[in-house]
């Protein structure tokens, strides 16, 4: 899989609002292409347009098309296969400060 750990480069992030503390922040995403990523945060992710394939450590694949959410606890690590057309919403939640 082509791309770095924990490289995503998202095309526009929108950060709507962010807690005091930084620990909670919701957004959205739009982004396309190939990546590995670890979570340093939880992510909960609703998709509003287009796909993305998530190949999760041992294998196991998931397929998220508009309408559909997926929860990704902190040090998952995934092979991501984002199309261009991809926008999602997304809750991260952290014991630590977020950044994005």
């Amino acid at each position: 899989m082509e791309g770095a750990l924990n490289q995503r480069n998202p095309v526009a992030v929108r950060v709507g609002d962010r807690s005091a503390d930084g620990r909670r922040v919701i957004a959205a995403f739009q982004e396309s292409g190939k990546s590995r990523f670890t979570y340093p945060f939880n992510e909960f992710m609703y998709v509003l347009r287009g796909s993305i394939t998530c190949t999760l450590e041992g294998g196991q694949k998931h397929y998220f098309t508009t309408g559909d959410s997926a929860f990704f606890p902190e040090g998952t690590t995934a092979d991501l296969d984002i199309s261009d057309d991809f926008m999602d919403l997304t809750f991260l939640t952290s014991e630590h400060e977020i950044q994005y």
